[in-house]
C-alpha cells in the first residue's frame, strides 16, 4: 500500500473565513496550490478550489473583495489519515465528485493536502509497491 502522506503536500496554506477571497487568488498564485483550507480559529471549516472560484465567483459574476471565504468554500472539509492507501482516497474523491482531501493524522490535526493531480505521482516515480 502506498500512502497518501508520502505524495501530500505539507505546505497548506491557511487562511479565514471572515476574510475577501481575493486573498485566497493571491495565496494560490503566491504558493503555486490549487486549494486553500479556510479556518476560523485552530479549526478548518472548509476548502476553496480554483474550481471553487471559477464556478461560485467568476462564474456568478461576484465581487473579489467582497465575497467572504466563508460564502463559497465548500463545507464540511472532507479528510483521510495520512497512513491510507492512495487508492482509498481515489475512490473517497470519487465517490464525494471532489479532487482534494485535507489529510489528517492520529490526533486529527490537518498535515497536508492531497489533489486528485497528487495521487499521479506514484505513477511518475515508477513505484509498484502500492
Amino acid at each position: 500500500m502506498f500512502p497518501v502522506k508520502k505524495i501530500m503536500s505539507k505546505n497548506v496554506t491557511k487562511l479565514p473565513a471572515d476574510k475577501p477571497v481575493s486573498g485566497v487568488v493571491v495565496s494560490m498564485q503566491t504558493s503555486h496550490c490549487g486549494s486553500v483550507v479556510i479556518a476560523e480559529g485552530d479549526e478548518y471549516v472548509g476548502i476553496i478550489t480554483e474550481r471553487d472560484l471559477v464556478l461560485k465567483v467568476m462564474g456568478t459574476g461576484k465581487d473579489l473583495e467582497k465575497t467572504l471565504n466563508r460564502e463559497i468554500m465548500s463545507s464540511p472539509v472532507m479528510t483521510i489519515d495520512e497512513e491510507a492507501g492512495i487508492i482509498e482516497a481515489n475512490d473517497l474523491m470519487d465517490l464525494h465528485q471532489i479532487r482534494h482531501l485535507v489529510v489528517v493524522n492520529k490526533k486529527g490535526e490537518m498535515v497536508g493536502v492531497v489533489s486528485v493531480r497528487d495521487l499521479l505521482h506514484p505513477v511518475y516515480l515508477g513505484d509498484t509497491t502500492w
